[in-house]
């Protein structure tokens, strides 16, 4: 059976003149499940930042520590405040659960209703409903598949271009609709969240009228990034490394000079070196045929574990990092990870590098790249991955 992993990423639009977006979604991961919960607190604001984040940190938090999604629900509505003018909850939600068998449940309280694609068409969800604590939940339960993509999405979306360019605003149809035209160009999650909402802002006339927030979501099934840092200790393993590396389904990614030299060799394939970039501080990327990426090792890996510390500080952070075309090899390395599959392998080999011996005023050593990599894995679980670090 594949081992069911799932990525993910959102976007949000934050009503105009309003310093937070009264959308908050919140993911969990762990060896076993996936969790999304999107909440949409009522009204906009600070209060509605407040209540959405609350509601969706406490249901995330229940289904991650193994509450059923049932009880997780039941937990979060009994708990909800009521609008004493309007009588309505104040924050809404939808919860979603995928274990690592592809067994997925869904469930809504007051939210549109989230849509599955499979071979970029929807395939319909099909829902019960029942009344918690005085209050209508849907709920779905069912399988998901490789290649499968949900989106779940904020009431602010539907309302896009309402009385402007649209008499009813977005309606379901269409969003669904726009979803899968751009399946047909891309599946992955944080592409995909970018494109649509920039057709909501568009709508909005680029002034949002309401909160508005979508959130993807991509079962992968076993597909990884494998990076390959470093060859093993013992040179005589140098051919069993390159094809077990190799053998790993998804990208692949070689970090050092010796470490690229060592794949061209064992495959038979010329390396080719990039030309040095305009005021560049980075060794340039190089390339190998079938090879997704081919970069220098200690000083590229060290300013990519920089650009990924900064990508953790807040979402601006990372979006102004994914948004980021440059050229240099650290960019596009913490990119590719950030926008590959959620399993990120390290391959470490072990071996002492005679280049770093020879240059005396170089204090590089094993532990320091060892270290690197053990950084940027961190750096990357904060961002949701699942990383493994494998010595050789």
């Amino acid at each position: 059976m594949i081992e069911t992993r799932v990525n993910a990423a959102y976007r949000s639009l934050t009503k105009t003149k309003e310093e937070l977006c009264g959308d908050d979604v919140q993911i969990r991961v762990d060896e076993k499940n996936f969790v999304l919960v999107l909440a949409d607190g009522l009204g906009s604001g600070v209060k509605a930042n407040i209540l959405a984040t609350l509601s969706a940190t406490i249901i995330s938090e229940l289904l991650i520590q193994g509450l059923d999604l049932s009880e997780a629900v039941a937990t979060l509505v009994a708990t909800l405040p009521e609008c004493e003018e309007r009588h309505i909850a104040y924050a809404t939600f939808a919860a979603l659960m995928i274990d690592s068998k592809g067994n997925a449940q869904l469930a809504e309280f007051d939210q549109p209703q989230s849509v599955l694609f499979r071979n970029r068409r929807e395939l319909p969800i099909q829902r019960t409903s029942s009344l918690i604590e005085g209050k209508t939940i849907f709920e779905a339960r069912f399988d998901v598949l490789p290649g499968d993509v949900l989106l779940c999405f904020s009431d602010g979306v539907e309302h896009a271009g309402l009385g402007r360019v649209l008499n009813f605003g977005w309606q379901r149809k269409e969003i669904v609709r726009a979803t899968e035209e751009i399946l047909m160009k891309t599946m992955n999650p944080i592409h995909l969240a970018d494109r649509l909402i920039d057709q909501v802002d568009s709508l909005y006339h680029f002034e949002a009228g309401d909160d508005a927030t979508v959130a993807f979501v991509v079962v992968e099934g076993n597909q990884e990034s494998a990076v390959l840092v470093g060859p093993p200790s013992d040179p005589s393993q140098d051919h069993r490394l390159v094809y077990e590396w190799l053998s790993r389904p998804g990208a692949k990614i070689v970090c050092g000079g010796t470490t690229a030299s060592m794949v061209a060799r064992e495959l038979d394939l010329e390396l080719k070196i990039g030309e040095i970039l305009p005021g560049a501080t980075l060794p340039p990327a190089g390339s190998i045929h079938g090879v997704d990426l081919v970069t220098e090792g200690v000083l590229t890996l060290s300013r990519t574990r920089d650009l990924l510390r900064h990508a953790s500080l807040n979402q601006s952070a990372l979006q102004i990092l994914l948004d980021d075309d440059s050229p240099d090899a650290a960019t596009r390395l913490a990119r590719k990870l950030l926008e590959g599959p959620v399993k990120v392998r390290f391959m470490l080999g072990l071996a002492e590098n005679p280049a770093h011996k020879a240059e005396k005023g170089l204090l590089i050593s094993l532990n320091a790249k060892l270290n690197l990599v053990r950084e940027i894995a961190e750096e990357l679980r904060k961002q949701r991955k699942l990383v493994t670090v494998e010595m050789y």
